[in-house]
């Protein structure tokens, strides 16, 4: 599980322990947390526009079909 940036999370890890986090300790947790979702959230935001584009060329393939469906209709 991802580690996450909500208030307990910070207390019980960092502040109400027994010696407690500098605030330098606690930038570069913080910045290494950042990292690591950043690699995480790259790889499905890459999958997810890779799909949007698939989506998007299929309704520009499709448009023209609806047209012709449609002007055959009526014609």
């Amino acid at each position: 599980m991802k580690p996450a940036f909500n208030a307990q999370t910070i207390l019980d890890g960092y502040v109400k322990t027994r010696d407690g986090a500098t605030l330098d300790e606690m930038h570069v947790r913080f910045a290494e947390v950042n990292q690591e979702n950043w690699k995480h959230n790259d790889q499905r935001i890459r999958w997810l526009f890779w799909s949007f584009r698939l989506a998007v060329l299929a309704l520009v393939l499709q448009v023209p079909c609806w047209l012709a469906a449609i002007g055959n209709a009526h014609g």
